[in-house]
């Protein structure tokens, strides 16, 4: 929950005119929160662009 606050103070630093982005972003943490959809890890998320990026390139 801290960083949730923390992101979004930094967010609304930001963005203090669109408040569309930050609807937004309490929404996505709101289905992260409640596990409505899975969230990665950073290095799940570099494993998986790794993989894609190698893919792409054995195609061609």
């Amino acid at each position: 929950m801290r960083k949730k606050k923390a992101v979004l103070s930094i967010i609304k630093a930001f963005t203090a005119k669109e408040n569309d982005f930050e609807d937004e972003m309490n929404r996505r943490f709101a289905e992260l929160e409640n596990d409505t959809v899975k969230g990665y890890s950073w290095d799940e998320a570099v494993d998986h662009a790794r993989f894609t990026h190698k893919s792409s390139k054995a195609k061609k």
